[in-house]
Parts: structure tokens; C-alpha cells; sequence
């Protein structure tokens, strides 16, 4: 029983490590001092580098529901909904393709993912990547 414990631990309860990439910690370093107008911190969730276009390169995206600036959250949320930033790697740059207002975030397993966002009420609409943009 508890070699299961530390399995699941491990593979399914561990939190995400944050962002590695140098333009993905800039662009994440950049997102918390404007929404904190100073020092804050980063949910590692809320972080996101993984391939999102299905071009075998990581991808960005900043959820500002986990910014926290000390007890308060981030400057760019409001009662329900908070910014949400996706960058798409062009050469070794992360550019903003979108940003949008949402409640929660989830990505499906699949390669690209969807990207599902909620809006106010707690609808969730996917998006995905279609070669050009995200619908």
C-alpha cells in the first residue's frame, strides 16, 4: 500500500514544475511584476510550456488566476474571469497569439490539445491551434 501511495504521489498528484526555457521564465517574470506592479509569485499550474501548435516545440501559457501578490490575487482578474497569455514558438522567441479572459484552463492529453477555457458561468469552450491561429 504505500509503494502505491508514493506512485501516485509521484506520477499523479505531484504539481507541474514551472516554465524552464530563458524566454518562457521572462515572459512568466514579466506577467507577475505588471500584475502585482512589483514582487508576487506563480502557481507552477498556472505556467504552462508545452507543445501547443503540434510542432514538436514548447509552447507558452500564463494563466493569471495563479499570480498572487501576497494575499491578494492578480491585478488582471476580476470576479470570475482572469487573463489568460498564449505564446507560440516562432524560432527561438515566444510570440502572443492570444489573449483572452477565462475562469479555468485544461488541456486534453492529445497532441495538439485543446485548450479548454471557461467563461462567465463556467461554460467551457475548446480551442485549438489550426496551423495559423487558435479557433
Amino acid at each position: 500500500m504505500r509503494f502505491f501511495l508514493c506512485v501516485l504521489v509521484v506520477f499523479g498528484l505531484s504539481a507541474p514544475a514551472l516554465a524552464q526555457s530563458k524566454a518562457a521564465k521572462y515572459l512568466i517574470d514579466q506577467e507577475v511584476s505588471k500584475a502585482c506592479e512589483g514582487p508576487g509569485t506563480i502557481r507552477p499550474e498556472s505556467a504552462i510550456e508545452r507543445d501547443i501548435t503540434g510542432d514538436g516545440r514548447d509552447d507558452l501559457i500564463i494563466n493569471h488566476r495563479g499570480i498572487w501578490c501576497g494575499s491578494s490575487q492578480s491585478g488582471f482578474c476580476g470576479m470570475q474571469l482572469c487573463d489568460v497569455l498564449i505564446y507560440v514558438r516562432k524560432g527561438s522567441l515566444l510570440h502572443l497569439e492570444l489573449e483572452t479572459m477565462s475562469g479555468s484552463l485544461r488541456l486534453s492529453d492529445e497532441n495538439p490539445p485543446d485548450i479548454y477555457l471557461s467563461s462567465h458561468g463556467g461554460d467551457e469552450v475548446p480551442i485549438k491551434w489550426d496551423g495559423n491561429k487558435f479557433r
